[in-house]
Order: C-alpha cells, then structure tokens, then sequence
C-alpha cells in the first residue's frame, strides 16, 4: 500500500484541494466517461453491423436485376448469333430486349436510391446495351456486357462485403449468387451457343474454344457439386435444396454431354442446346431461389440486430441509470453523513453539546459520527464536573477570600495594638528610671541627714525639708507604680486579644489549607502560604504566652512596689510628724533616717529589678510588634492569592459557561451511559465533599470501562489512568488531613492503606506504559478497590467525622 500511496500522492494532493462535490462530480466524470464511450463504441459497432446488414440487403436487392440481366443478355444473345436466328426467334429476341431494357431501368431506379451502384455506371451499361439491342452476330460483344455485368456485381459484393459473412449459409449464398451461379450461367450460356454452333459448322476455331469452355465449366461445376454440399450440411431449407440439387444434376449432365459429344460431335446441335437450356434454366431457377432465402435471412439477422441494438442501447441506459442510481447514492449517502458531521462538529465547535449524530450505518463515516458523539458526551460531562468544581472553587475562594481579609484587617489592629503596648512599654521603662534616681537621690539626702543631724535644728528643718520632699517622690513614685500597674493590665488584655486572634488565625490557615487541598493543583500555592500564616500564628500564641508570663511577674512586682510605696508614704508621714518633733528628740531623727535609709535601699533594688523586668518587656512587645507586621504583610498576600484563586475559578467557570447542555441532558445521557460502577446511596460516607470526590474517581472508572467499548486505545488509556492517579492522591490527602484535623484514632491504619492502593495503581501504570493487555485487569481491580475501600475503609470514619460535625 505505501508504493499505492506514494503513486497517487499527486492525485491525492488534487482531491485534497477540491471540495467533496468537486470530488465526486470528477470522480462521476472520469467514471461515467469510459462506461458511455465504451457503450457508444458497442452501439456504435452494432449500428455499423447493421449498416452492413443494410448495405448488403440493398445489394441484395440488385440481385434480381442483375439475374434477369444475365438471362435476357445471354438469351439475347444466343438468338442474334446468325440473321436466319434473328428473323427465326424476331420476337423473343425483341420480348428479350425488352426485359434487358427493364432489368437496366430498375437498376438505375435502385441506383437513384442507394449509393451502392452509382448512375454512371448504370448508364454505362445502358450504353453497353445500345448497340447489341439490334444487331447480329455479336457474340463476343454480349459476352463483354455480361463480363462487364458480372464484375460490376462482384465489385458490389466486395464493397459490401457479402463474402466476410461469419454466418455460413448466408456467406455460401452470397458466393453463389454472385460467383459462382452468374459465372456458371454465362459459361452454360456460352458453351450452350458455341457447342451448337460447333456441332453445326464444325470450325477449328470453334472446337478450341468449346473445349476450353468445356474444361473451365467442368471445374466451375466441380466447385458449384462441394458448395452445394457445404450448403446441404448447413442448410435446412428443403426448396432451396430442391433447386440446388436440380441445379447440380442439370450441370453436371449438360457438363458430361458436353465433355462426351462435342469432340466426337454425337449429339445433335438441338439436343446440345436444350440440355444446356434446361440446365440453365435450372441455374437460374437456383438463383431465383437463392434470392428471397438470402434476403430473408438478411432480414432475420438485421432484425436481430435491430433487436441487440435496443437491447444494447436499453442495457446501457440501465446499466447508466443503475450505476447514476448507486453513484448518487454513494454520493448522497456520503454527503448526507458528511454534512452531518461537519453540523455536528460545528455544533462542538460553537459549545452546543446537546445534539448528537445518527450513525445510519457501519462504515467509517458511521464510526467518524460515533467518535464524534463520544467527544460530545464526554465533554458534556468533563463540562458538567467543570462547571460543579468551578461552583465550589468560587463559593471556597470567596468564603476564603472573606475570611483572609477579616484575618487582615484583625492583624492590622494587632499590630497597632502591639505598637501601641511598645510605647507604653518605653514610657513605663522612662518612669521606673525616673523612680530609680529619685530612689538614689533619697538616699542621699538621708545620709546627708544623718550626718547633719547632731548639727541641730537647722540640720533638723533641713531633713524635715527632705522628707517632705521624699513624701512627694513617694507619692509621684506609688502614682507611676500604679500607672505602670494599669499598663500592665492592659498588656495583659491586649495579649489575650492577640492570643485570640492567633487562634483565629491558626483556624482559618487550617481551613484554607483544607479547602486548597480540595481544589488540587491549583491550590498548592495557596496550601503552601496558608501553612506559613498557620506556622507565624503559632509562634505568636507562643510569644504571646511569654509575654503573659512576664506581664505577670511584673504586675506581682508592681504591686509589691505599690504596697511598699504605700508604707513608705505613711513612714514619711511619720517623718514628719518626728521631724516636727524633732527638737525634742535628735535620736529619734538617727533612727527614723536609717530606716528611711534601708527604705530607700530596696525602693532603689525595686526599681532596679522593674527596670530589667519592663526591659525584657519591651524587648517582648518589640519582638510581638515585628511578628505582626509578618502576620499582617502575610495576610496581604494571602489575600491577593485568594483573590487571584476567584479569578481563577470564574475563569473555569467561563470556560464551563462556553458549551452548551442542559442538565436534563446530562442526566438523560448518564442514565443511558453503560457503566462499570454506579453510584447509589449505599456508597453515601455522610460527608458531602467526600462523597464527591467518590462520585469523580468513579467517573474515571467509568470513563476507563468506556473506552473499552469503544477501542481501547493505548493512549487514552495512559491518560485516564494517569488521570486517575493525580485524582487518588488528591483525594487521599483530603482525607487525611480531614482525619487528622478531627483526631480520627485509626488515622495511621487509614494511611497504610491509602499507600497500598496507590502502589496498586502505579503497579498499573507501569504495565500500561509497557503496553500490555491490562485493561480487562485494570477495570476488576478498580472496581473491587472503590467497592471495598468506600464501604468498609471510608465508612469506618463516618461516625467519628460526622460527630465532630463534619456533613
């Protein structure tokens, strides 16, 4: 077939740029051409057989003519030989005369007819004729005529070529009728009228030349005995036979007498002259005999042929018709299923999916409109799964659209808050420094007065002075305490905030994680940034619970400090209230100022330790501050990543809202579909997504058991099983991470075997890629694999999943 393909590939290039009417009207011309050229040349042929036939039966017609010309010539002639024979036989001569007249005039009336003889050559013989009509002793000249007659009648029988009959009887008449019967008549005629006149004068001259017409008639009727022979074996005519035989019984006596008598003269010229008139009379009786024979069997074989031409000329208009009949047939049918797969593959082209073709028979256009309705029904369904899956990306990108913003903008305010308690921070560090060095100046003015307390009175205003003023540092000291208190509090409230939204945050990247799990490959991205946000959300819950910690230890000091403040406002009230007194005791000022002393001591270690304590806070709430503006610019992202998942999905969804079908189509055509599994409520695990995702992997089942219907191919099926391969693990990371998240106990179990069947299917791959036979093999295993696993593996979890409120 490739040498077929390379020789025709010019012709093939030809047709591939014509149109299929273009194709078929080319096709029908170069197919029809030979059929009515050759049925032209058969009828053609016919016609020019019965041309001849007709042409033969015309010369045919000359035949009387000329054997009534041969009669009266020659009879006209043996009765001008001599005057005596000329006033003896006057009137036959001129009774035959007549005739000659009549048989010339009939044949230029033929001539006038038909072009076989021309008029010239009729009115030659005419002429010829003339000047025998009334002379004597012409012999020689009527012999002419009739020579000239014989050849003009053989020239009419080669030109119709009466002597190339392939019928015998009628080839053997035509040979007699115009050789051998005109040729014997005119030899019987001139051996009749020489013998005679040879047995009367008894010439030289004369005896040669009936000798020699002896001896040719004897040969003549030697071959006129075998043709008459070859007639009888071929011929059933019993008249005709009749004459024939009298013929040759009357030739062969007049030709015995001739060869007996005329050399030793015994017979008499009178009786010479009536055998060779009785035999010729016999000959032309032959001839009239032969005549209406030939041309009835002329008539016969051109009515046969009259009726082979019609039969012909009908044959070939059915065989036109009948052939114009299955070509437009072949045309129509082939237009009419390539029409409809052209509508139909426009229609697939424009996303109309509801219409599928009518397959009208079992031939390769009939295969074409099968394929083309299996891509209709499988896109209509790859449609159907397209647009239920962008319906749920959509309503999942908008739900985590709505709940990243929230987390955003709850971020945000994490941060300002956590600005916020960072320079509370500060400033509460700024007053605890201030404390300090009150706390530092205190004591030393108590020293101050301890050493100047033995110098009187003024010493003693000078203290009571001091501990006036350190009454009012205590009492700036207790009010920054308390403020500092108060901060702490409000840390305190503002940590429990950002410890719930942590916990809101870690619920939602939970959430977003499973729901970008579900939406597959195109969610990766949006699981992998949902696992950092859930991660930084941690470490804050982490950070969060320090900081409590250290919030506490400093409000515990705080109100350590506010108590001691509080005692160390009513000692210097004593103070002062001593100090007035002071005159009257320097020893109680000694003993007052060194407990002030020791007082402002561990006011001064106090402040100290608060110092690094609000330190290391500030160095909290600073680290805090920096984990939410990640968690804030994370949230950003997150949210333009949700934002470009919507876009995606309602960009699935316009390619989905391209085709056409309706739903009652759909569920018409999964009805009518053969399927391996169908779903039922028995294989219902209680979790809409679940069951779902069940209800796809057994499209793909499906899908596979399909394609064994159809062919099989090799292809495809590396394709849906790969298909089937991406899904499963999809799948089974949905529902591990839906285990996981609800605390299934048997998750690790569950996993085993999710492992094993995916082994199981690559196991398939494998042997698919090395093209084996697997199919048969492959649909068992899947079908005993989604059976089993869905009603005894995912139906284990229903319970468990459906109390934590899993639906």
């Amino acid at each position: 077939m490739k040498w077929l393909d390379r020789l025709t590939r010019p012709i093939q290039k030809l047709f591939n740029v014509l149109s299929f009417r273009r194709k078929f009207s080319l096709i029908g011309f170069l197919l029809f051409l030979p059929v009515i050229v050759l049925s032209a040349l058969t009828v053609s042929d016919s016609l020019d057989k019965s041309d001849a036939q007709e042409q033969k039966q015309q010369v045919a017609m000359y035949w009387p003519e000329f054997k009534g010309l041969f009669e009266h010539v020659a009879k006209h002639r043996g009765m001008t030989g001599t005057a005596e024979q000329r006033r003896a036989f006057s009137t036959e001569i001129q009774r035959s005369a007549q005739q000659v007249d009549k048989h010339l005039n009939a044949l230029a009336d033929l001539a006038s007819r038909y072009e076989s003889l021309s008029e010239n050559r009729v009115s030659a013989f005419k002429r010829s004729w003339q000047p025998l009509k009334g002379s004597t002793g012409k012999f020689e000249q009527h012999s002419q005529f009739i020579a000239q007659l014989h050849q003009a009648l053989k020239q009419l029988s080669t030109d119709a070529k009466l002597l190339l009959e392939d019928d015998l009887v009628s080839l053997q008449l035509a040979r007699l009728s115009t050789e051998s019967l005109p040729q014997l008549v005119e030899l019987s005629g001139q051996l009749r009228g020489l013998g005679a006149q040879w047995l009367n004068t008894s010439s030289t001259a004369s005896q040669q030349q009936v000798m020699t017409l002896s001896y040719v008639l004897e040969s003549e009727v030697e071959q006129f005995v075998q043709a008459v022979e070859a007639l009888t074996d071929n011929s059933n005519d019993e008249t005709l036979m009749s004459h024939a035989k009298a013929a040759e019984q009357q030739l062969s006596m007049f030709s015995s007498s001739a060869a007996q008598h005329l050399a030793s003269r015994t017979m008499s010229a009178d009786d010479f002259f009536r055998e060779g008139s009785a035999a010729i009379g016999t000959l032309l009786g032959f001839y009239d005999a032969i005549i209406p024979v030939y041309q009835q069997r002329l008539a016969e074989r051109l009515d046969k042929l009259d009726g082979v031409i019609w039969k012909n000329i009908v044959l070939l208009a059915l065989v036109l018709l009948l052939q114009l009949l299955l070509f437009t047939s072949l045309y129509l049918g082939i237009y009419r299923a390539i029409a409809a797969n052209i509508n139909m593959a426009k229609q697939l082209a424009n996303g109309d999916l509801n219409s599928l073709g009518v397959a009208e028979g079992k031939d390769e256009l009939s295969k074409i409109t099968d394929y083309l309705n299996s891509v209709a029904i499988e896109t209509s369904y790859s449609v159907d799964a397209i647009r239920k899956s962008s319906d749920g990306m959509d309503h999942l990108g908008d739900g985590n659209y709505q709940a990243i913003k929230a987390l955003a903008e709850r971020a945000k305010e994490q941060a300002a808050q956590m600005q916020s308690a960072a320079a509370a921070v500060e400033q509460m560090t700024a007053a605890i420094s201030e404390v300090s060095e009150s706390t530092q100046r205190a004591a030393t003015e108590a020293d101050n007065t301890m050493t100047s307390a033995q110098n009187g009175q003024q010493v003693v205003n000078t203290m009571v002075e001091a501990i006036q003023r350190l009454e009012q540092e205590v009492s700036e000291s207790q009010q920054v305490i308390k403020t500092l208190s108060e901060d702490s509090q409000a840390i305190s409230k503002i940590l429990l905030t950002i410890n719930d939204i942590a916990d809101q945050t870690n619920l939602l990247a939970l959430n977003a994680a499973i729901e970008a799990a579900r939406a597959g490959e195109s969610g990766r991205g949006f699981a992998v940034v949902a696992d950092e946000v859930r991660q930084l959300a941690q470490r804050v819950q982490a950070s969060t619970g320090e900081i409590q910690s250290v919030i506490g230890r400093l409000e515990t000091n705080t109100e350590n400090a506010v108590h001691t403040m509080e005692r160390n406002k009513a000692l210097a009230g004593e103070n002062v209230e001593h100090a007035n007194k002071a005159s009257m005791s320097l020893t109680d000022i000694v003993e007052n100022v060194g407990v002030i002393n020791d007082l402002n001591t561990q006011i001064a270690s106090a402040a100290e330790e608060q110092s690094a304590v609000t330190m290391n806070i500030q160095e909290n709430v600073n680290s805090l501050s920096e984990s939410a503006k990640v968690i804030d610019e994370r949230s950003q992202e997150a949210l333009e990543s949700s934002a470009q998942l919507t876009t995606l999905g309602g960009e699935i969804k316009s390619l989905g809202d391209r085709y056409y079908i309706e739903n009652a189509v759909i569920e018409k055509r999964l009805q009518e579909q053969d399927v391996l599994i169908e779903w039922s409520s028995k294989l219902d695990v209680g979790i809409e997504e679940i069951n779902r995702q069940h209800q796809r992997l057994i499209y793909i089942a499906n899908e596979l058991y399909r394609l064994k219907l159809r062919d099989g191919d090799q292809h495809a099926l590396q394709r849906l099983v790969d298909s089937l391969i991406n899904y499963t693990a999809t799948h089974f990371n949905y529902e591990e991470l839906l285990m996981e998240r609800n605390g299934y106990p048997d998750l690790e179990n569950h996993k085993v075997k999710h492992k094993e069947l995916v082994q199981d299917v690559m196991r398939f791959k494998h042997r698919v890629d090395n093209h084996e036979d697997v199919i048969d093999e492959l649909l068992d295993f899947v079908k005993a694999w989604l059976m089993n696993h869905i009603m005894k593996s995912d139906m284990a979890y229903k319970s468990h999943l459906n109390g934590k409120g899993i639906h």
